[in-house]
């Protein structure tokens, strides 16, 4: 039993003896407690033991926190903290969390900010596991409430009454197109030598096609970091990711400068399933 507060969280166990059914483990007491009740999310039925929310203590806002059984861990990177830390309204943020293709993901949007947050929460994909969800227009995912009911996902609108099919074969949030980005983590050397930056691969599932326009080519853009995600370069490199029925093709960037620390972020504006099954980076060692 965990009971969050404002700056600490609790863990009870059930016990068997005893009028009281359950008890205070006194080495289980963790400073960080919730910052938005409605960012409390609880995993999918079959994997017990999942708890996501955002976390606070005594000097604000904090970072977002899951536990998987017992400790809490934080799982927020450097680069959604600073977001965080930028939100001037963070209590009215809203999570949850759903399963899709095997992976577990967990959404957090704040109304005020209008922003979205989206994390991979599946072990085996720590390396690239945040990202963004958004309409075009950068409105925040439309998005409140989650549940699985006759073998689909539905979601709660919270724009509207609506009530909205989500599947990773649908592109669209109801009719309409999604910016979507994902950021990976930042690379260096631990020396800080300079990096020449010959080839940045990302291998997407492609094929799928643009269901607005199938004979079109789709798109992903990339922007790069020279500050661990601080500030990404004004400018947007294209690269083709496959039209329907191209399931071969790899986003690839050539030429893309020196700099000592590299911090990749995707764009897609298209409506196409993109899912990311992995990157590559070809580089050189240059001065000090």
């Amino acid at each position: 039993l965990f009971i969050i507060g404002n700056y600490i969280t609790e863990i009870w166990y059930s016990q068997a003896q005893g009028t009281v059914p359950v008890s205070y483990n006194n080495t289980m007491l963790f400073e960080v407690g919730c910052a938005a009740t409605g960012s409390i999310a609880e995993g999918p039925r079959d994997e017990k033991g999942i708890l996501v929310w955002l976390g606070g203590d005594k000097d604000g806002v904090g970072s977002i926190y899951m536990t998987s059984g017992s400790e809490p861990k934080k799982i927020s990177t450097q680069a959604i903290d600073l977001v965080l830390r930028g939100l001037t309204v963070v209590s009215d943020a809203i999570g949850y969390i759903y399963k899709e293709a095997g992976h577990i993901f967990y959404v957090l949007t704040f109304p005020t900010s209008n922003l979205t947050l989206q994390c991979d929460l599946t072990s085996t994909n720590l390396s690239e596991r945040w990202s963004n969800l958004e309409q075009l227009n950068g409105d925040a995912y439309i998005g409140s409430c989650h549940t699985y009911f006759n073998k689909q996902h539905l979601i709660g609108s919270r724009l509207s009454s609506g009530v909205h099919l989500l599947s990773y074969l649908i592109p669209t949030e109801g009719g309409a197109t999604v910016h979507r980005y994902i950021q990976g983590g930042s690379f260096m050397l631990a020396s800080y030598n300079r990096l020449l930056i010959n080839n940045f691969e990302v291998n997407f599932s492609g094929g799928s096609g643009n269901v607005n326009n199938p004979g079109e080519d789709p798109n992903v853009f990339l922007r790069v970091s020279i500050d661990e995600g601080h500030t990404f370069s004004l400018t947007e490199r294209k690269s083709e990711i496959g039209k329907l029925g191209q399931y071969r093709y790899r986003a690839q960037w050539y030429g893309l400068g020196t700099m000592r620390s590299f911090t990749p972020r995707i764009d897609v504006y298209a409506p196409v399933t993109a899912y990311v099954l992995g990157a590559k980076l070809v580089y050189s060692i240059g001065k000090a």
